[in-house]
Parts: C-alpha cells; structure tokens; sequence
C-alpha cells in the first residue's frame, strides 16, 4: 500500500494512494482531514481493538463508512451502502477502488501516524 501526501492546486492537503486502496485516501482527504482529534480518536480505538477492550467500531463519515476490526479495516463510500429494501443496480461493482478499500489494521495505524505528522510540518 503506497500513498503521497501533497497540496493540491487549490492549496488542500490530500493523501493519494495507489490502485487498491484510493478509498483510503479520499477517507483520509475528505472525512478525517486536518482532525487531529479525530485521528487521536481513532488511534485510541485501534489500541482498544488491539488490546482486545472492543471487537469492531464503526465509524460513519460525511462520505465514507469506516469499519475496524482486531484484524482489517474497511472503507466503504456512502453510496454503496444501501437501504435494506433497495435492489442494487446490475451495473454495481462493488469493488471499484475509489469506493472501497481494506487494510490492515497496522498498516492504518501507520498511516494516521504518518498523515498525523505531515499535518503538523
């Protein structure tokens, strides 16, 4: 999982990842942004998940619906997280890399770690 953090041409922080894993960054970029609350709070709810306290948290964006699990993390764009009574388009991939993405849980905690630090520059 590679990714780059940057300024983009309107002066906005972002993180950019490679194919795979873009939910990621558009998670990172868009819902948890500059929240350095935030980022501190999910830090210390992968610590509980590590320390075996909580079995999953759940955590809904303006964007992006993050699950963490003792294992993996989860990124799901709001859109594909459909009504119970929806029928889902034929058309639907639900592997579309923009829209979902899974890790490790280490290696997010690395990468909040790392986002964590490239804000305070």
């Amino acid at each position: 999982m590679d990714y780059d953090f940057s300024t983009n041409e309107y002066q906005q922080l972002e993180v950019v990842f490679s194919t795979g894993h873009e939910a990621i960054g558009s998670l990172l970029t868009e819902d948890i942004g500059q929240n350095n609350d935030a980022i501190n709070a999910l830090l210390t709810i992968i610590d509980q998940l590590e320390a075996r306290e909580i079995y999953q948290h759940e955590q809904k964006g303006r964007h992006f619906l993050l699950t963490l699990t003792r294992d993996q993390v989860e990124v799901s764009a709001h859109i594909l997280v459909l009504d119970e009574h929806e029928e889902e388009p034929e058309s639907t991939d639900f592997h579309d890399d923009e829209l979902r993405a899974e890790c490790g849980l280490n290696d997010f905690r690395q990468v909040l770690l790392a986002w964590q630090e490239f804000l305070a520059l």
